[in-house]
């Protein structure tokens, strides 16, 4: 990941145990420059230059802090986080971010260090190929932990973690990620390592029967060289919904079993989102579960970026 910008978020304790029992594997909300949180010795370090003693924050200063390393890619729509704790002061600075403290509007993270970190802001979206996953200790190391190996497999977890995980059927989201046309097909798609190859998914047994392999617990997948992909986009599908703009995200299962589509709420002002019972996973990070229809009313737009197959 070198020569590139590199991006760090923190994982709450909830997450972090969904990525590794294979349950999530997005990521969003407020995100910083690895080389400007370099410093950090261990939990409270962390949780000071990354703006986390937010109201209900689930990050204990005396517990390991797992985070994720990520190069910024413009696909992913990170954003200098710009507002204030009020209405007032976000108006002010021409931006409607509203959140709460520590969170200070202004760009950057209120440490009680010297410490200069720009704070941004990333919609959901699976972590790029060759995401690393490390831990913050108490005592002060810093452990690598994962390495996230595309879409079609997963976070790979180091040795000794790995022959010890549980992980359940993973669902790979066609809209966090990408999408592949291969000889006139359409797939849920990954580019890997320097972009030179796709990975192509499948999540139904019937794909063994093509030829895909699987690859990992409800997965099946295929590699093949970028040259041979027709076209390859990303879906930023978007809806409005009791006066929220949102992202649509995943879909999934509900407690009775009825499908649902999950979105995140484009809407930077926690008032709102709170005030209409979101589930907030992060600081600013807040979720709806809308019906499936929710799809046939979004706005689709198709990303690409220079590049990729099929980009002007």
């Amino acid at each position: 990941m070198a020569d590139r910008v590199i991006a760090q978020k923190a994982l709450t304790p909830q997450l972090s145990a969904a990525f590794a029992s294979g349950r999530a594997d997005r990521i969003a909300g407020y995100v910083v420059p690895v080389a400007a949180v370099d410093g950090a010795q261990g939990p409270r370090d962390l949780i000071d230059v990354h703006g986390l003693a937010y109201p209900g924050s689930p990050f204990d200063p005396d517990a390991a802090i797992d985070v994720v390393r990520f190069p910024v890619t413009p696909e992913l729509f990170v954003e200098t986080a710009r507002g204030g704790n009020d209405e007032r002061t976000a108006a002010a600075l021409g931006r409607w971010w509203v959140d709460h403290p520590p969170f200070t509007g202004n760009g950057f993270v209120a440490t009680t260090t010297d410490a200069v970190v720009p704070l941004s802001w990333m919609p959901s979206h699976r972590p790029p190929y060759g995401t690393e996953m490390w831990r913050y200790e108490p005592t002060g190391q810093v452990v690598f932990m994962a390495r996230y190996a595309g879409a079609h497999v997963g976070w790979v977890y180091r040795e000794e973690l790995e022959q010890h995980r549980s992980v359940r059927p993973r669902q790979v989201s066609v809209f966090s990620g990408g999408v592949a046309v291969h000889r006139g097909v359409q797939y849920v798609a990954d580019r890997l390592d320097d972009g030179s190859h796709t990975a192509l998914i499948r999540q139904d047994p019937g794909a063994e029967a093509a030829g895909f392999t699987q690859s990992s617990p409800g997965v099946w997948s295929t590699v093949v060289p970028t040259a041979e992909v027709e076209d390859y986009y990303e879906l930023d599908c978007r809806v409005r919904w009791n006066g929220l703009e949102l992202r649509l995200a995943d879909q999934v299962r509900t407690e009775s079993g009825a499908g649902a589509t999950v979105a995140i709420s484009l809407q930077h002002d926690h008032r709102l989102n709170e005030g209409l019972r979101l589930t907030k996973l992060d600081a600013d990070w807040y979720e709806a579960a809308l019906p499936l229809d929710a799809v046939e009313h979004a706005e689709v737009r198709q990303t690409r970026v220079p590049g990729w197959p099929g980009a002007a």
